[in-house]
């Protein structure tokens, strides 16, 4: 599977839903294309994700994706490729015009709406999917009717208090109207949640730095 993250480089991050999403953004290997349209209502992480999924099914190849502390996305091919995103898909993943005759490329901007903790993300050991209770079988021979749900988790994000204000202020912001968020943690894709509640937390006795308690329930994968 790809990795949106450079493996063990410990970047944590949360890539808020939006809506607005226009144009397309596409990988292409001689003159055959790998294309993504983003959904109306999603974060740049996914589509970045997504564009990394299609590219290794359409071409056949390794590809991975990187990005920094500050948000700067890049994408990595075993050969050269060429990359265009258009409207408002190129803006919000930080690309700029073409990028062509490389086999990586790194964006020119942060992308939006990204929430990155200088101290990182503390996740569950167990992070996944529950099944319901279901029903009792009429026989008495068992349960049936049990599916999978979402499983509910807490995760902290560390940084310092100004920092955590303006986490709040971002991750429900009016753009994210169900409170949607996408989670990776050191180059893996821990899938989509529904932001169901926030706190602030003291680290030690003193103000900075501190943490930002975020109650969530998984909603996709």
């Amino acid at each position: 599977m790809p990795s949106i993250s450079e493996p063990n480089n410990g970047i944590s991050a949360i890539a808020v839903c939006a809506t607005g999403w226009a144009g397309t953004v596409k990988t292409t290997i001689s003159g055959t294309d790998a294309e993504v349209t983003p959904d109306d209502y999603t974060s740049a992480l996914r589509v970045w994700m997504d564009l990394l999924r299609i590219s290794m099914q359409i071409h056949g190849e390794d590809w991975e994706g990187y990005s920094t502390a500050g948000g700067v996305l890049s994408i990595v091919a075993d050969s050269a490729h060429t990359l265009v995103a258009t409207s408002t898909t190129q803006t919000r993943l930080g690309a700029t015009g073409t990028y062509t005759g490389a086999a990586s490329y790194e964006m020119d901007a942060a992308h939006d709406n990204g929430v990155y903790p200088t101290h990182g993300i503390a996740v569950p050991r167990n992070v996944g999917w529950e099944l319901s209770r279901g029903r009792h079988a009429v026989d008495g021979s068992g349960t049936v009717g049990r599916v999978r749900v979402g499983a509910g988790m807490s995760v902290r994000l560390c940084d310092s208090w100004s920092a955590i204000h303006t986490f709040e202020s971002a991750l429900d912001a009016e753009q994210n109207r169900a409170r949607l968020l996408d989670i990776w943690v050191g180059g893996h894709d821990l899938g989509r949640y529904q932001l169901q509640g926030m706190h602030r937390e003291r680290v030690g006795l003193v103000v900075d730095p501190c943490a930002l308690v975020l109650d969530l329930l998984r909603v996709a994968a």
